[in-house]
């Protein structure tokens, strides 16, 4: 009887093993950890400066109310700081010669700019 056992758990055990190198053989095809951060970082940084893009626009949409203008402006102002964490190699800071002197113009997805005070720190 003891014998029987044996020799199901044997059988079982080839069973499983079976299943197991068809594990092994699917982790080739399939995404790593290393590549999901990656994605989700391209994908934060972009809704990052969607959120900028909008504090901006509202920004100048508010009229006179100073506490609501300086609110977005922070809002603006983390959003592209942590927009140029995430995804350095997208939004980039240049000196704005264009348009205003002594501002920074900062470029991200879309080819949008924004402006930032001088004095932001690059």
């Amino acid at each position: 009887m003891v014998q029987s056992a044996t020799l199901s758990s044997d059988a079982r055990g080839s069973k499983y093993d079976g299943a197991l190198a068809r594990l092994h053989s699917n982790r080739d095809n399939q995404t790593t950890f290393g590549q999901i951060v990656a994605a989700c970082r391209l994908t934060a940084a972009e809704t990052l400066w969607n959120r900028a893009c909008l504090a901006s626009s509202l920004r100048h949409q508010t009229g006179t109310s100073k506490s609501a203008r300086r609110a977005l402006a922070d809002l603006k102002q983390r959003c592209i700081q942590r927009a140029i964490e995430l995804a350095p190699d997208i939004i980039r800071i240049t000196v704005d010669d264009d348009f205003h002197v002594g501002l920074m113009s900062v470029r991200g997805p879309g080819n949008r700019r924004l402006h930032l005070p001088a004095n932001y720190p690059a």
